[in-house]
């Protein structure tokens, strides 16, 4: 899986508005 270049931690993925978004959940909570 990919992980966030900043810090490592296995990104987290989702639909919003029908597209795929990935993001990292440490750097970005929620």
């Amino acid at each position: 899986a990919p992980t966030c270049p900043r810090c490592d931690t296995p990104l987290a993925h989702g639909r919003v508005a029908g597209r795929t978004t990935v993001w990292c959940p440490h750097c970005q909570p929620g």
